[in-house]
């Protein structure tokens, strides 16, 4: 053969070295796709959030991610307060409309909640002198499934919901509320950006 000869064949040769190269490579893509976990439908918490309380304020909503705090009167001239965690689906393909939300009773001496990761910190006011306030108890809870378009609420797993709770989260759903929960849900499933707030202007 001649040069030109000689010149197609290193060219065809190099063409089948590259088709059986990109052949091993998009076997090795299949088999690590295989053993990569698929998006996760596992509810999302997000990392941090830190939502500073306001007692005499009847609705905290859209203050801190994935955190509210609702208030209303209690006895003697105390504030009842019900903090909500909310968890939502991060994988984008899941076909859920909901938010699952933890709701607690808090007291008024409520000074602030911190989220980190799975770890819920409730902080009470501190006494005067004290250099820190003792943790909040929380005594009521109930584990709910909220859907983001109706609002209809119903208990989240077997654990039977604290009446109390359960009805207090029915009488607070409006229209305000449910668009913040449809943000939040959207924001998990990454269709839109997290707002981070400082503490400070919470």
């Amino acid at each position: 053969l001649d040069y030109a000869g000689r010149q197609v064949e290193y060219n065809s040769t190099r063409g089948e070295d590259h088709r059986a190269s990109s052949a091993k490579e998009e076997t090795v893509s299949r088999r690590a796709a295989r053993k990569m976990p698929k998006p996760s439908a596992i509810p999302h918490r997000l990392d941090t959030s830190f939502l500073r309380a306001r007692p005499w304020i009847a609705r905290q909503v859209g203050k801190a991610p994935g955190l509210a705090l609702f208030w209303k009167a209690g006895p003697a001239d105390s504030r009842l307060g019900m903090l909500w965690i909310l968890t939502v689906c991060s994988d984008p393909l899941c076909p859920c409309r909901d938010v699952k939300v933890e709701a607690r009773s808090v007291p008024d001496s409520l000074a602030y909640v911190k989220v980190i990761g799975d770890h819920t910190e409730l902080a009470s006011i501190p006494d005067p002198g004290a250099h820190e306030g003792p943790a909040a108890r929380s005594e009521a809870l109930a584990f709910l499934n909220i859907d983001i378009d109706t609002g209809a609420i119903s208990p989240a797993d077997q654990r039977t919901p604290d009446a109390e709770l359960l009805a207090w989260a029915r009488a607070e759903i409006d229209a305000e509320l449910l668009a913040h929960l449809r943000a939040a849900w959207r924001a998990a499933k990454g269709m839109e950006p997290v707002e981070a707030k400082s503490p400070i202007f919470i």
